[in-house]
């Protein structure tokens, strides 16, 4: 959200910020503004309402998540525990 606000603000007002973005690196992991830094919280509302709905993404019909089969999203969900793992041995 923060990087939609960025840019579009600086956009509408013509000041950009300057601020890169790795997220959006042409070698950007897919989602990768949804990955918290070790300094962030991983309490996020979303991640709270998902584990009490099972429900993801925006809406059910246009659930704005990345492509990905069920085996995309286990490999990835993997990918994620073990950076988080990772970080917490740190």
């Amino acid at each position: 959200m923060a990087s939609v606000e960025l840019g579009y603000l600086g956009d509408t007002f013509g000041r950009p910020s300057g601020e890169p973005l790795p997220w959006l690196a042409e070698d950007a992991e897919p989602n990768a503004d949804m990955w918290a830094t070790r300094e962030q919280s991983r309490g996020h509302a979303d991640i709270v309402r998902e584990l009490i709905d099972g429900a993801a993404g925006l809406r059910a019909d246009g659930d704005n998540m990345a492509p990905g089969d069920q085996r995309w999203w286990v490999r990835y969900r993997d990918e994620l525990e073990r950076v988080m793992q990772q970080a917490d041995q740190g």
